[in-house]
């Protein structure tokens, strides 16, 4: 159970650093289409994770 709640803080952590750099990324790009950008980009990561979680703990408990 701990071990299972340590990986997926792990996860988290890397997912929270790749957003910091794909923001600051953006941040670079002009506004509107930054802000399309993001909607879509924020949209897509979080139902691939919220899948990957998912998986994950059907895995480690049946």
């Amino acid at each position: 159970m701990r071990h299972s709640m340590s990986v997926e803080f792990g996860v988290n952590k890397k997912i929270t650093k790749s957003l910091k750099k794909i923001k600051s990324l953006f941040m670079r790009l002009n506004k509107g289409k930054r802000l399309l950008f993001a909607d879509i980009f924020m949209g897509f990561t979080k139902s691939i994770t919220t899948l990957i979680f998912s998986t994950i703990k059907s895995v480690i408990r049946p």
